[in-house]
């Protein structure tokens, strides 16, 4: 249950980062490339926390708060 609420809690972090990230003023010309980069963005950074939770043993909740939640919801 406590995975649930950690994955809920981090999609809507997420969610509400992403809905900030497309109302950058730079990225509001081209709705398809804001998308672009948006989705590119949140891949890179869910690789790089991806290693750096498996590198350093981080807890699995802050993997589930972070890579499935926030990242998952941006």
């Amino acid at each position: 249950m406590t995975s649930y609420l950690c994955v809920a809690l981090g999609g809507a972090f997420g969610a509400v980062a992403r809905y900030a990230a497309g109302n950058i003023p730079v990225l509001t010309a081209a709705p398809h490339f804001k998308t672009m980069f948006i989705n590119i963005t949140g891949c890179l950074v869910i690789g790089i926390l991806w290693a750096a939770i498996e590198q350093w043993q981080v807890s699995r909740l802050w993997y589930n708060i972070l890579v499935a939640g926030f990242l998952g919801g941006f």
